[in-house]
Protein backbone atom coordinates (compact mmCIF):
# COMPACT_ATOMS: atom_id res chain seq x y z
CA UNK A 1 0.00 0.00 0.00
CA UNK A 2 0.92 3.71 -0.27
CA UNK A 3 1.56 4.32 3.13
CA UNK A 4 2.92 7.70 4.82
CA UNK A 5 6.58 5.89 4.94
CA UNK A 6 6.55 4.84 1.56
CA UNK A 7 8.49 7.45 0.46
CA UNK A 8 10.86 7.02 3.31
CA UNK A 9 14.70 6.19 2.51
CA UNK A 10 16.29 2.91 2.70
CA UNK A 11 17.96 3.47 5.89
CA UNK A 12 15.14 5.15 7.92
CA UNK A 13 12.76 2.44 6.63
CA UNK A 14 15.50 0.10 7.95
CA UNK A 15 15.67 1.45 11.18
CA UNK A 16 11.65 1.66 11.59
CA UNK A 17 11.74 -1.85 10.43
CA UNK A 18 13.88 -3.06 13.32
CA UNK A 19 12.27 -0.84 15.49
CA UNK A 20 8.57 -1.88 14.62
CA UNK A 21 7.01 -3.88 18.00
CA UNK A 22 10.19 -3.45 20.22
CA UNK A 23 9.01 -1.89 23.73
CA UNK A 24 9.14 1.84 24.51
CA UNK A 25 12.22 1.33 26.75
CA UNK A 26 14.23 -0.02 23.42
CA UNK A 27 12.85 3.04 21.07
CA UNK A 28 13.97 5.06 24.20
CA UNK A 29 17.06 4.20 24.12
CA UNK A 30 17.80 3.82 20.09
CA UNK A 31 16.66 7.98 20.01
CA UNK A 32 19.17 8.67 22.13
CA UNK A 33 21.95 7.88 19.95
CA UNK A 34 20.05 8.95 16.27
CA UNK A 35 21.80 11.47 14.55
CA UNK A 36 19.77 14.84 13.69
CA UNK A 37 20.52 15.38 10.65
CA UNK A 38 19.63 11.64 8.85
CA UNK A 39 16.96 10.79 11.10
CA UNK A 40 14.18 12.96 11.11
CA UNK A 41 11.54 10.20 9.50
CA UNK A 42 12.47 7.95 12.14
CA UNK A 43 11.99 10.45 15.09
CA UNK A 44 8.86 11.35 13.84
CA UNK A 45 7.40 7.76 13.70
CA UNK A 46 9.05 7.20 16.89
CA UNK A 47 7.79 9.94 18.52
CA UNK A 48 4.22 9.57 17.16
CA UNK A 49 3.29 5.91 18.92
CA UNK A 50 0.97 5.37 21.34
CA UNK A 51 2.87 3.92 24.07
CA UNK A 52 5.73 6.53 23.38
CA UNK A 53 7.33 7.17 26.94
CA UNK A 54 7.16 10.97 28.12
CA UNK A 55 11.04 10.94 28.42
CA UNK A 56 11.56 9.92 24.99
CA UNK A 57 9.88 12.84 24.17
CA UNK A 58 11.30 15.30 26.39
CA UNK A 59 15.02 14.23 25.05
CA UNK A 60 13.95 15.43 21.76
CA UNK A 61 12.62 18.46 22.68
CA UNK A 62 15.84 19.53 24.76
CA UNK A 63 18.08 18.60 21.79
CA UNK A 64 16.75 20.94 19.64
CA UNK A 65 18.24 23.75 21.98
CA UNK A 66 14.71 24.86 22.41
CA UNK A 67 15.94 28.34 23.40
CA UNK A 68 17.74 29.30 20.69
CA UNK A 69 14.61 27.63 18.16
CA UNK A 70 11.89 29.82 19.79
CA UNK A 71 14.12 32.98 20.39
CA UNK A 72 14.93 32.47 15.94
CA UNK A 73 12.10 30.56 15.21
CA UNK A 74 11.35 33.04 11.99
CA UNK A 75 14.64 31.47 10.46
CA UNK A 76 14.23 27.98 12.10
CA UNK A 77 10.50 27.57 10.97
CA UNK A 78 10.38 23.93 9.67
CA UNK A 79 12.34 22.98 13.25
CA UNK A 80 9.81 25.03 15.13
CA UNK A 81 6.62 23.69 13.51
CA UNK A 82 8.13 19.87 14.32
CA UNK A 83 8.58 20.70 17.95
CA UNK A 84 4.84 22.72 18.11
CA UNK A 85 3.42 19.67 16.90
CA UNK A 86 5.34 17.58 19.47
CA UNK A 87 4.55 20.46 22.12
CA UNK A 88 0.59 19.68 20.91
CA UNK A 89 0.65 16.26 21.31
CA UNK A 90 2.29 16.77 25.35
CA UNK A 91 -0.51 19.26 25.84
CA UNK A 92 -3.41 16.91 24.65
CA UNK A 93 -2.11 13.84 26.93
CA UNK A 94 -0.58 12.30 24.54
CA UNK A 95 2.44 10.54 26.01
CA UNK A 96 0.93 9.44 28.90
CA UNK A 97 3.20 6.68 29.49
CA UNK A 98 6.34 7.85 31.92
CA UNK A 99 7.69 5.26 33.34
CA UNK A 100 11.48 6.33 32.12
CA UNK A 101 13.38 8.50 34.84
CA UNK A 102 14.57 11.73 32.47
CA UNK A 103 17.09 13.87 34.24
CA UNK A 104 18.11 16.40 31.28
CA UNK A 105 20.11 15.52 28.80
CA UNK A 106 23.70 15.23 30.22
CA UNK A 107 23.60 15.67 34.03
CA UNK A 108 26.91 17.01 35.49
CA UNK A 109 28.84 14.60 38.00
CA UNK A 110 27.11 14.66 41.29
CA UNK A 111 24.08 15.80 39.69
CA UNK A 112 20.51 13.97 39.62
CA UNK A 113 19.29 16.08 37.36
CA UNK A 114 20.71 18.50 34.92
CA UNK A 115 21.25 22.13 35.54
CA UNK A 116 21.49 23.46 32.35
CA UNK A 117 18.39 21.67 31.39
CA UNK A 118 16.75 23.60 34.22
CA UNK A 119 18.84 26.86 33.24
CA UNK A 120 17.40 26.84 29.78
CA UNK A 121 13.78 25.94 31.30
CA UNK A 122 14.13 28.88 32.97
CA UNK A 123 14.82 31.29 30.13
CA UNK A 124 12.02 29.69 28.34
CA UNK A 125 9.38 30.77 31.16
CA UNK A 126 11.28 34.52 31.28
CA UNK A 127 11.43 34.19 27.25
CA UNK A 128 7.52 33.58 26.92
CA UNK A 129 6.80 36.00 29.83
CA UNK A 130 8.45 38.90 28.32
CA UNK A 131 7.18 38.44 24.27
CA UNK A 132 3.71 37.74 25.19
CA UNK A 133 3.34 33.95 25.25
CA UNK A 134 0.26 34.17 22.70
CA UNK A 135 2.32 36.02 20.39
CA UNK A 136 4.79 33.18 20.26
CA UNK A 137 4.07 29.79 18.01
CA UNK A 138 4.30 28.13 20.97
CA UNK A 139 5.91 28.13 25.27
CA UNK A 140 7.44 25.35 27.21
CA UNK A 141 5.14 22.58 28.67
CA UNK A 142 6.06 22.21 31.98
CA UNK A 143 5.44 18.18 31.34
CA UNK A 144 8.72 18.24 29.74
CA UNK A 145 10.75 19.78 32.51
CA UNK A 146 12.70 16.88 34.56
CA UNK A 147 12.74 15.01 36.85
CA UNK A 148 10.07 12.70 36.38
CA UNK A 149 9.92 8.97 36.02
CA UNK A 150 10.90 6.40 38.15
CA UNK A 151 13.19 3.65 36.75
CA UNK A 152 16.22 3.13 34.51
CA UNK A 153 15.31 2.08 30.83
CA UNK A 154 15.44 -1.89 30.34
CA UNK A 155 16.80 -3.28 27.11
CA UNK A 156 18.20 -6.39 26.14
CA UNK A 157 22.01 -6.94 25.01
CA UNK A 158 20.32 -7.03 21.07
CA UNK A 159 18.65 -3.39 21.57
CA UNK A 160 21.52 -2.54 22.85
CA UNK A 161 23.41 0.51 20.48
CA UNK A 162 27.10 -0.68 22.24
CA UNK A 163 26.47 -4.20 22.25
CA UNK A 164 24.48 -4.86 19.11
CA UNK A 165 26.17 -5.48 15.58
CA UNK A 166 22.89 -5.37 13.48
CA UNK A 167 22.28 -1.93 15.45
CA UNK A 168 25.85 -0.89 14.51
CA UNK A 169 25.13 -1.44 10.96
CA UNK A 170 21.92 0.38 11.15
CA UNK A 171 22.98 3.93 13.00
CA UNK A 172 25.88 3.59 10.57
CA UNK A 173 23.86 3.71 7.80
CA UNK A 174 22.20 7.07 9.54
CA UNK A 175 24.91 8.99 10.08
CA UNK A 176 26.12 7.72 13.38
CA UNK A 177 29.32 5.70 13.38
CA UNK A 178 30.85 4.43 10.27
CA UNK A 179 31.65 1.87 8.15
CA UNK A 180 29.98 0.85 4.59
CA UNK A 181 26.42 -0.62 4.89
CA UNK A 182 25.50 -3.72 2.11
CA UNK A 183 22.40 -2.59 0.43
CA UNK A 184 21.18 -6.00 1.21
CA UNK A 185 21.05 -5.44 5.03
CA UNK A 186 19.17 -2.34 4.71
CA UNK A 187 16.36 -4.44 2.62
CA UNK A 188 17.30 -2.92 -0.55
CA UNK A 189 15.55 -4.79 -3.82
CA UNK A 190 18.57 -7.22 -5.04
CA UNK A 191 20.18 -5.89 -7.85
CA UNK A 192 18.82 -7.48 -11.57
CA UNK A 193 21.21 -9.57 -12.81
CA UNK A 194 24.53 -11.39 -10.77
CA UNK A 195 26.45 -8.10 -11.40
CA UNK A 196 28.22 -7.36 -8.12
CA UNK A 197 27.58 -4.48 -6.55
CA UNK A 198 29.71 -2.22 -4.14
CA UNK A 199 28.88 -1.50 -0.71
CA UNK A 200 26.55 1.10 -0.40
CA UNK A 201 28.06 4.72 1.88
CA UNK A 202 24.51 5.93 2.85
CA UNK A 203 25.43 9.20 4.63
CA UNK A 204 26.99 10.10 1.61
CA UNK A 205 24.16 9.72 -0.31
CA UNK A 206 21.94 11.24 2.39
CA UNK A 207 23.64 14.78 2.14
CA UNK A 208 23.62 14.86 -1.37
CA UNK A 209 19.76 14.22 -1.11
CA UNK A 210 19.30 16.73 1.64
CA UNK A 211 20.92 19.37 -0.20
CA UNK A 212 19.05 19.14 -3.10
CA UNK A 213 15.58 19.54 -1.81
CA UNK A 214 16.44 22.20 1.04
CA UNK A 215 15.46 25.70 1.30
CA UNK A 216 19.15 26.84 1.75
CA UNK A 217 20.63 25.59 -1.88
CA UNK A 218 20.55 28.71 -3.51
CA UNK A 219 22.46 29.78 -0.79
CA UNK A 220 24.72 27.13 -1.68
CA UNK A 221 25.15 27.95 -4.81
CA UNK A 222 26.56 31.82 -4.16
CA UNK A 223 28.65 30.62 -2.02
CA UNK A 224 30.20 28.25 -4.15
CA UNK A 225 29.91 31.12 -7.04
CA UNK A 226 31.78 33.82 -4.64
CA UNK A 227 34.58 31.25 -3.62
CA UNK A 228 34.85 30.75 -7.45
CA UNK A 229 35.20 33.98 -8.70
CA UNK A 230 37.09 35.78 -6.18
CA UNK A 231 39.62 32.47 -6.52
CA UNK A 232 40.13 33.01 -10.13
CA UNK A 233 40.39 36.79 -9.79
CA UNK A 234 43.45 35.81 -6.86
CA UNK A 235 44.60 33.19 -8.92
CA UNK A 236 44.80 35.61 -12.65
CA UNK A 237 44.78 39.15 -11.32
CA UNK A 238 42.87 40.54 -13.91
CA UNK A 239 41.85 44.11 -15.25
CA UNK A 240 40.74 46.26 -12.30
CA UNK A 241 37.31 46.67 -14.51
CA UNK A 242 36.93 43.00 -13.88
CA UNK A 243 36.91 43.71 -10.00
CA UNK A 244 34.09 45.65 -10.09
CA UNK A 245 32.14 43.52 -12.46
CA UNK A 246 32.67 40.81 -9.88
CA UNK A 247 31.74 42.83 -7.10
CA UNK A 248 28.31 44.18 -8.40
CA UNK A 249 27.56 40.50 -9.20
CA UNK A 250 28.05 39.53 -5.60
CA UNK A 251 25.88 42.04 -4.70
CA UNK A 252 23.32 41.40 -6.80
CA UNK A 253 23.25 37.85 -6.68
CA UNK A 254 23.04 38.25 -2.83
CA UNK A 255 20.02 39.95 -2.82
CA UNK A 256 18.06 37.44 -5.41
CA UNK A 257 19.70 35.02 -2.94
CA UNK A 258 18.11 36.17 -0.15
CA UNK A 259 14.96 36.34 -1.87
CA UNK A 260 15.12 32.43 -3.30
CA UNK A 261 16.03 31.04 0.43
CA UNK A 262 13.28 33.08 1.89
CA UNK A 263 10.77 31.81 -0.70
CA UNK A 264 12.04 28.28 0.06
CA UNK A 265 11.54 28.09 3.43
CA UNK A 266 8.21 30.16 3.20
CA UNK A 267 7.02 27.45 0.98
CA UNK A 268 7.98 24.26 2.68
CA UNK A 269 6.22 25.84 5.82
CA UNK A 270 3.24 26.36 3.96
CA UNK A 271 3.61 22.43 2.62
CA UNK A 272 3.98 21.21 6.25
CA UNK A 273 1.27 23.67 7.60
CA UNK A 274 -0.81 22.74 4.80
CA UNK A 275 -0.32 18.87 5.40
CA UNK A 276 -1.06 19.01 8.82
CA UNK A 277 -4.72 20.79 8.47
CA UNK A 278 -5.43 18.13 5.58
CA UNK A 279 -4.43 15.40 8.14
CA UNK A 280 -6.60 17.18 11.19
CA UNK A 281 -9.34 17.97 8.29
CA UNK A 282 -9.57 14.08 7.06
CA UNK A 283 -9.68 12.60 10.69
CA UNK A 284 -12.55 15.25 11.61
CA UNK A 285 -14.38 14.21 8.61
CA UNK A 286 -14.66 10.56 9.09
CA UNK A 287 -17.47 8.54 10.75
CA UNK A 288 -16.39 7.73 14.21
CA UNK A 289 -18.70 4.96 15.43
CA UNK A 290 -17.22 2.37 18.55
CA UNK A 291 -13.30 3.43 19.40
CA UNK A 292 -10.93 1.08 20.04
CA UNK A 293 -8.03 1.48 22.65
CA UNK A 294 -4.73 0.48 23.35
CA UNK A 295 -4.36 -0.27 27.43
CA UNK A 296 -2.65 0.56 29.36
CA UNK A 297 -1.55 2.10 32.63
CA UNK A 298 -1.28 5.67 34.09
CA UNK A 299 2.61 5.56 35.04
CA UNK A 300 1.80 6.32 38.66
CA UNK A 301 4.22 3.57 40.32
CA UNK A 302 4.63 3.17 43.79
CA UNK A 303 6.24 -0.40 43.84
CA UNK A 304 9.58 -1.74 42.17
CA UNK A 305 10.78 -5.21 42.13
CA UNK A 306 12.29 -6.93 44.42
CA UNK A 307 14.08 -10.10 42.70
CA UNK A 308 13.80 -8.46 38.60
CA UNK A 309 17.10 -10.05 37.51
CA UNK A 310 16.65 -13.12 39.41
CA UNK A 311 13.06 -14.07 37.95
CA UNK A 312 15.08 -16.24 34.59
CA UNK A 313 18.02 -17.67 34.70
CA UNK A 314 19.59 -15.34 31.83
CA UNK A 315 18.53 -12.50 34.24
CA UNK A 316 15.86 -11.34 31.70
CA UNK A 317 13.29 -9.71 33.85
CA UNK A 318 9.82 -10.78 33.24
CA UNK A 319 11.22 -11.98 29.60
CA UNK A 320 8.43 -11.47 27.75
CA UNK A 321 10.02 -11.50 23.96
CA UNK A 322 7.95 -12.66 21.38
CA UNK A 323 10.58 -11.90 18.99
CA UNK A 324 12.37 -14.77 20.68
CA UNK A 325 9.56 -17.08 22.12
CA UNK A 326 8.75 -20.28 19.74
CA UNK A 327 5.59 -19.70 17.60
CA UNK A 328 3.75 -22.70 16.45
CA UNK A 329 5.06 -22.29 12.43
CA UNK A 330 6.04 -18.90 12.33
CA UNK A 331 6.06 -15.41 13.98
CA UNK A 332 2.46 -14.37 12.46
CA UNK A 333 0.92 -17.86 13.27
CA UNK A 334 -1.76 -18.23 15.79
CA UNK A 335 -3.60 -19.13 17.65
CA UNK A 336 -1.80 -17.87 21.19
CA UNK A 337 1.70 -16.17 19.75
CA UNK A 338 4.04 -16.25 22.24
CA UNK A 339 2.58 -14.25 25.00
CA UNK A 340 2.45 -16.97 27.81
CA UNK A 341 3.22 -16.01 31.02
CA UNK A 342 7.09 -17.55 31.40
CA UNK A 343 8.16 -20.47 33.89
CA UNK A 344 9.93 -18.26 36.63
CA UNK A 345 12.70 -19.49 38.83
CA UNK A 346 11.09 -16.96 41.57
CA UNK A 347 7.65 -15.41 41.75
CA UNK A 348 7.97 -11.80 41.05
CA UNK A 349 8.48 -9.64 44.27
CA UNK A 350 7.20 -6.35 44.43
CA UNK A 351 7.99 -3.73 47.31
CA UNK A 352 5.27 -1.24 47.61
CA UNK A 353 5.37 2.35 49.25
CA UNK A 354 3.19 2.33 51.98
CA UNK A 355 2.58 6.52 51.35
CA UNK A 356 1.10 5.56 47.47
CA UNK A 357 -1.90 4.73 46.22
CA UNK A 358 -2.35 1.44 45.10
CA UNK A 359 -3.79 1.01 41.29
CA UNK A 360 -5.74 -1.82 39.98
CA UNK A 361 -3.13 -1.76 37.01
CA UNK A 362 0.39 -1.14 36.17
CA UNK A 363 1.44 -1.34 32.51
CA UNK A 364 5.54 -3.03 32.61
CA UNK A 365 6.67 -3.96 29.22
CA UNK A 366 3.76 -6.16 27.32
CA UNK A 367 2.08 -7.48 30.57
CA UNK A 368 -0.24 -6.03 33.48
CA UNK A 369 0.01 -6.25 37.04
CA UNK A 370 -3.49 -6.33 38.66
CA UNK A 371 -5.35 -5.84 41.51
CA UNK A 372 -7.96 -8.72 42.63
CA UNK A 373 -10.81 -6.03 41.73
CA UNK A 374 -9.40 -6.16 37.58
CA UNK A 375 -8.95 -9.74 37.09
CA UNK A 376 -12.33 -9.76 38.64
CA UNK A 377 -13.50 -7.85 35.96
CA UNK A 378 -11.45 -9.42 33.20
CA UNK A 379 -12.21 -12.95 34.23
CA UNK A 380 -16.19 -11.95 33.61
CA UNK A 381 -16.20 -9.95 30.56
CA UNK A 382 -12.63 -11.38 29.11
CA UNK A 383 -12.37 -14.94 30.55
CA UNK A 384 -10.31 -16.51 28.04
CA UNK A 385 -8.32 -13.50 26.92
CA UNK A 386 -5.65 -13.73 29.99
CA UNK A 387 -3.05 -15.93 31.57
CA UNK A 388 -2.68 -15.12 35.70
CA UNK A 389 0.60 -15.41 38.18
CA UNK A 390 -0.37 -14.44 41.81
CA UNK A 391 2.96 -12.41 42.97
CA UNK A 392 4.47 -11.98 45.95
CA UNK A 393 3.91 -8.57 47.57
CA UNK A 394 4.58 -6.44 50.58
CA UNK A 395 5.50 -3.12 51.86
CA UNK A 396 8.93 -1.54 52.60
CA UNK A 397 7.81 -1.01 56.00
CA UNK A 398 8.21 -5.36 56.26
CA UNK A 399 3.61 -5.43 56.07
CA UNK A 400 1.92 -7.59 54.16
CA UNK A 401 1.20 -6.22 50.61
CA UNK A 402 -1.82 -6.38 48.46
CA UNK A 403 -3.03 -9.17 46.33
CA UNK A 404 -1.41 -8.59 42.74
CA UNK A 405 -1.31 -10.90 39.59
CA UNK A 406 0.81 -10.67 36.86
CA UNK A 407 -1.22 -10.87 33.81
CA UNK A 408 -0.69 -11.37 30.17
CA UNK A 409 -3.41 -10.45 27.12
CA UNK A 410 -3.33 -13.90 25.09
CA UNK A 411 -6.25 -13.69 22.75
CA UNK A 412 -4.74 -12.47 19.67
CA UNK A 413 -6.02 -12.17 16.18
CA UNK A 414 -4.10 -11.83 12.65
CA UNK A 415 -5.54 -9.29 9.75
CA UNK A 416 -7.77 -7.70 12.17
CA UNK A 417 -7.31 -4.39 10.25
CA UNK A 418 -8.26 -3.53 7.29
CA UNK A 419 -4.85 -1.84 6.17
CA UNK A 420 -6.02 -0.15 3.06
CA UNK A 421 -8.51 1.82 4.58
CA UNK A 422 -6.23 2.88 7.61
CA UNK A 423 -3.44 5.29 5.80
CA UNK A 424 -1.28 5.83 8.86
CA UNK A 425 -0.33 1.92 8.86
CA UNK A 426 2.25 0.41 6.51
CA UNK A 427 2.78 -2.95 6.46
CA UNK A 428 6.68 -4.23 6.45
CA UNK A 429 8.26 -7.02 4.78
CA UNK A 430 7.70 -9.10 7.46
CA UNK A 431 4.14 -8.58 7.67
CA UNK A 432 3.87 -6.47 10.93
CA UNK A 433 2.84 -2.87 10.95
CA UNK A 434 4.24 0.43 11.54
CA UNK A 435 2.38 3.22 12.40
CA UNK A 436 2.51 6.89 12.32
CA UNK A 437 -0.07 7.91 14.94
CA UNK A 438 -3.49 8.97 14.80
CA UNK A 439 -6.87 7.23 15.33
CA UNK A 440 -8.18 5.76 12.28
CA UNK A 441 -7.18 2.27 12.06
CA UNK A 442 -10.47 0.18 10.66
CA UNK A 443 -10.80 -2.73 12.49
CA UNK A 444 -12.81 -5.84 11.15
CA UNK A 445 -16.00 -6.94 13.29
CA UNK A 446 -16.01 -10.10 11.45
CA UNK A 447 -12.14 -10.47 12.61
CA UNK A 448 -12.73 -9.47 16.25
CA UNK A 449 -16.05 -11.34 16.36
CA UNK A 450 -16.84 -9.47 19.82
CA UNK A 451 -13.77 -9.38 22.00
CA UNK A 452 -13.52 -6.58 24.53
CA UNK A 453 -9.77 -7.32 24.69
CA UNK A 454 -6.75 -8.39 22.66
CA UNK A 455 -3.52 -8.45 20.73
CA UNK A 456 -2.39 -7.79 17.13
CA UNK A 457 -0.46 -10.25 15.97
CA UNK A 458 1.06 -7.83 13.23
CA UNK A 459 1.68 -5.12 16.36
CA UNK A 460 2.18 -7.70 19.07
CA UNK A 461 3.55 -5.21 21.84
CA UNK A 462 0.25 -3.55 22.95
CA UNK A 463 -3.18 -4.49 24.35
CA UNK A 464 -6.22 -3.44 22.97
CA UNK A 465 -9.42 -3.42 24.31
CA UNK A 466 -13.22 -1.78 23.22
CA UNK A 467 -15.43 1.41 24.23
CA UNK A 468 -17.13 -1.03 26.02
CA UNK A 469 -14.34 -2.80 27.93
CA UNK A 470 -13.02 1.23 28.78
CA UNK A 471 -16.55 2.38 30.02
CA UNK A 472 -16.77 -1.17 32.14
CA UNK A 473 -13.52 0.04 34.02
CA UNK A 474 -14.72 3.55 34.42
CA UNK A 475 -18.51 2.30 35.63
CA UNK A 476 -16.67 -0.58 37.98
CA UNK A 477 -13.96 1.86 39.32
CA UNK A 478 -10.77 0.76 38.06
CA UNK A 479 -7.75 3.06 39.17
CA UNK A 480 -4.84 3.69 36.64
CA UNK A 481 -6.02 3.06 33.67
CA UNK A 482 -5.04 4.69 30.32
CA UNK A 483 -6.61 4.84 27.26
CA UNK A 484 -5.36 6.14 23.61
CA UNK A 485 -7.14 5.59 20.84
CA UNK A 486 -6.16 4.29 17.93
CA UNK A 487 -9.12 3.33 16.13
CA UNK A 488 -12.73 2.51 15.48
CA UNK A 489 -14.74 -0.38 14.84
CA UNK A 490 -17.84 -0.51 12.61
CA UNK A 491 -21.04 -1.37 13.42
Amino acid sequence: MDGKFESYDAEQRAMIDWLTGRSPDARHAIAQDLNFDFAEDVFEWILTQPDCDLATAASYFWRTEPFDLLENSAYRSEDSLTVQRLIDRVNAGFYSRSEIFYGGQEPREGEEVDSSTLEEAELLREFAHDHKASNLPWTLPEALVPPFGHRAVRISDEEDPDKSEELGKLFAGLGTGSGLIPAEAMGADPPPGKMPQPAQQFTVGKKAAASSRSPFTPFYLYIAFVAAGWGLIYVFDPPRHVYTVMLCCCLGFARATFTQVRFGMKEKADKRVQTVSMERSVGSARVKPQGIYILDSNGNYGWEFANWDRLQPDGGGLGLNYRGAPWPDSMLDLPRGPWRIPDYVETPKLIFDPKRKVQDIYAVDYFLFISDKMKTLLEEFAPKSCEYLLCETEFSNGKTGPRIWLCSVVDSYRKAVDVENSPLIRVTQWGGYMISGGADWHFLPDVLKGTQLFRLVEYAGSIFCDQTFKDLCKDRGIKGTSFQQVGFLPK
